[in-house]
Parts: C-alpha cells; structure tokens; sequence
C-alpha cells in the first residue's frame, strides 16, 4: 500500500488534531484527508449514525463526503438489512474495524446480493468499517470505502482503523458533550451578568460555596489554565459558557451586545462515565478506587487515610495499576482511562 512508510507519523498527527474539531463534518473531513493517499480511499467516506434508544440507524444525521448523496439514505432504507457488517454491528457491540472479508470469502462478497444490488452502485468494491463505541453507547459507524476490486483492506489498515475508530468515537462523544453538555444532577451553576455580578446560583453550588463562590472561578482564564477545582466537598470540573445579553434591536442592528456566564462546577471525574471504563480496562474494585483518587488529585497519604489502608498499600497497588496498563507516571495513567492512548507504540 502506498504510503504506510508514514504510516507512525500520519497516524500521530491525526489522532493530535481530532479531539480539536467542533463538527461531525470537520471531523469526517480530517479522517477522509489523512487516510485517502495511505489508504487509497474512494471518494465515499460517510458517518452513519446510530440510535442507541430505538436500535436502528438513523435516516437523519448521516455525513458523506466528499459531497451529496442519496446512497447512504438508500442503504438506511433499503439494504442495511443486507448487509453482513451492519447485522453484525446491530447485535454486537464491536470495538474493532471490519471488513467483509472477516465474514465472507472474495467469492462470495462478489457474488452477493449485498454487491450486486448496492456497492457494484456506488463506487466501492471493497469497505472498511469503523463502529463507534463509547462508554457502552453505540454512537454509529464510518464507512471507508475503496474502489479496486483486486485489493481488500489488510489487516495493518485494520489495525491503525481499529486504533482511530476508539478515538473517533470518543471525539464525537466530546463534540456531544461541548455542544449539548449534560449536566449532573450534583453540578452547582452560577449565572454572572455582564458586569459580573452573580444573580443566581443553584442549591448545590451554595453547598460547594456557602458564601460567594471566589471571584477566579468566573475568570474566562480559570478554564484554560486549571480547570480542576479542589473544593471541601471534593474535585470539581469547571465549565464556563457565555450568554449573550441585549435587546433583539441591538442584536439585527449589529451593535456589540454584552456576554454574561455560565459557570457549571461538575463532579470529576464522572462515576457514571467511569464505570464503565474501568470494566474494560480490567481493573479491579480496589484499583478502580484508587484510580478515581488519583485523578482527583490525591496523594498516596491522602488516599490511604480515605480508603483506611497504609500507605505502602497505596503504593503498592499503584505500581501494579502502572504495570497492568504499561503507564510510567499518574499523567499517563490519566490519559490512559480518560484519553484511551494506545497500548502500543508500534503504530
């Protein structure tokens, strides 16, 4: 395959750059540009989502690049259910790349109805599938598609798809979470006004403050810097989201209109979110604890006076947790459970 000399670089640069992209499109857009050249792509790549309530793809919310079209609407409607990925995908929750090859000999996907009705189409023979997965919730699927029918997908492709379709999955889980950010029912929020007054806060913000929440929580600042806030009722994520202010006159008359805030101090790190992860990292009740410590900033002092156990314990258990997920220090060990970086470095 041309190209999987940079494979390393190419590979690096992408999964740098996808946490960074604020749209599914843009997000779809840097996959499709790095992978084309390496992974001799055909001009149809496509992000297929999938309702994880109902079960099913959805019709709507699909990408395509690199521009329109009414195939992936035809696939929704009418050969997803010929399709021997996306029946393997509805009833399995698969973290790895597949091609048709893993279920189906050359023979036998030319051969097929799946082919003949719908890929001899459009312009692909062959189709590599990325199913999005995070935290248990299936998020859709990428469709990499090529057009020469003597080549397949091998399985180094495979297995650089297979690393970038967990970090895929995690960035359009991110994008979710910045555009329509959940909050948690132990979230304090205060609202600030443009001149900085704070006109209201929630019950649990006036228990994580019971006086005045301290002026640096609302500096635009805080969150670039530290957004990590180390409060009596635990660790506490802050995010800070403007509210623009003004008269709908000033707004069509494109006069400057003055931002208030939103500050929401969240729980960190997430239990909910976490659980999960530490199932698929394989760690152990005792290890998931004090992995939550850790990120929540602790010392092996600290946790060993909330867990009652001595510290040699502590660290003990923290040494087998580096070993465990091949980490050398608690930053890795952090980017490890919340980033999900590889465990190999040969890619």
């Amino acid at each position: 395959m041309k190209g999987m000399e940079e494979c390393p670089r190419f590979l690096l640069d992408l999964l740098n750059q996808i946490y960074e992209i604020p749209e599914r499109e843009g997000l779809l857009s840097l996959i499709y540009r790095t992978l084309k050249e390496p992974f001799e792509l055909s001009p149809a790549l496509a992000l297929i989502p999938y309702d994880g309530k109902s079960g099913v793809f959805q019709l709507d919310g699909h990408v395509l690049l690199p521009g329109p079209s009414r195939w992936i609407e035809e696939w929704l409607i009418y050969f997803s259910k010929i399709d021997p990925l996306a029946s393997h995908l509805f009833h399995k929750n698969s973290i790895s790349a597949l091609r048709y090859s893993d279920f189906l000999s050359e023979e036998k996907h030319f051969s097929s109805r799946f082919f003949k009705e719908f890929l001899s189409k459009i312009p692909a023979s062959w189709v590599l599938v990325l199913p999005l997965s995070c935290y248990g919730d299936k998020l859709g699927m990428i469709w990499l598609t090529r057009e020469s029918r003597e080549k397949d997908f091998n399985d180094l492709e495979c297995e650089i798809a297979t690393t970038l379709c967990r970090h895929a999955a995690l960035a359009l889980k991110v994008q979710e979470w910045r555009n329509h950010p959940p909050i948690d029912q132990n979230s304090g929020i205060v609202v600030v006004d443009p001149e900085g007054k704070r006109v209201f806060r929630n019950e649990e913000m006036e228990r994580i403050f019971p006086e005045d929440p301290p002026d640096w929580i609302t500096r635009e600042d805080q969150a670039q810097r530290n957004p990590i806030i180390q409060t009596g009722r635990g660790a506490f994520r802050a995010r800070t989201f403007p509210v623009r202010s003004g008269s709908s006159q000033s707004d069509v008359s494109g006069e400057d209109t003055k931002k208030g805030k939103v500050v929401i101090l969240e729980p960190y790190p997430p239990r909910i979110l976490l659980c999960q992860r530490m199932k698929e990292l394989d760690l152990s009740r005792r290890q998931s604890e004090i992995v939550l410590e850790v990120m929540r900033g602790k010392t092996n002092k600290e946790i060993s006076e909330k867990l009652l156990v001595s510290i040699q314990t502590v660290k003990d258990h923290i040494h087998d947790i580096f070993r465990h997920l091949k980490v050398r220090n608690r930053s890795e060990l952090i980017l490890r459970v919340m980033g999900d970086i590889p465990f190999s470095n040969n890619l």
